[in-house]
């Protein structure tokens, strides 16, 4: 009913199952359900008033009431340099825990020496990306 009042004022609501979503529901760092956020122009606003959770309440929130709220800032926001940084971070731990049972079902190790291979893969890639930022920060004499 939200949905298809909104769809009149041109507004999309969506739903996420936040069980099996944990990236997502980490980032916009989901406590409780229901959680209701408002994306408008590159721009975050949570719906705090929850004694007015009703489906009028969240239309009036989504049309106007929105403007008398502050954004939430670009760090804090979902959408912003950090929040992105750990929606990329979740993904890239899913995927690694993903890949353990993979590994050993296609090659037949353990998950044990799969976690092994994760952690010396992950251990491996920051010493690289250790000595490559200490090469590019140190400066170089010029020899003219």
């Amino acid at each position: 009913m939200l949905a298809k009042d909104l769809a009149k004022e041109n507004v999309t609501v969506g739903r996420i199952d936040v069980s099996h979503n944990h990236a997502l529901s980490s980032v916009f760092e989901v406590k409780g359900i229901p959680v209701f956020y408002l994306c408008r122009e590159n721009k975050i606003w949570k719906y705090d008033n929850y004694q007015v959770l009703t489906a009028e309440g969240l239309t009036q929130f989504s049309l106007h009431d929105y403007l008398d709220e502050t954004p939430m800032s670009l760090w804090s926001s979902p959408m912003g340099m950090l929040g992105t940084f750990k929606l990329y971070l979740i993904q890239f731990g899913d995927q690694a825990l993903d890949f353990i049972p993979n590994l050993s079902t296609k090659y037949g190790v353990s998950n044990a020496f799969g976690m092994f291979l994760v952690a010396m893969s992950c251990a491996v890639f920051l010493l690289f990306a250790t000595i490559v930022g200490v090469y590019f920060s140190v400066i170089h004499a010029k020899n003219d």
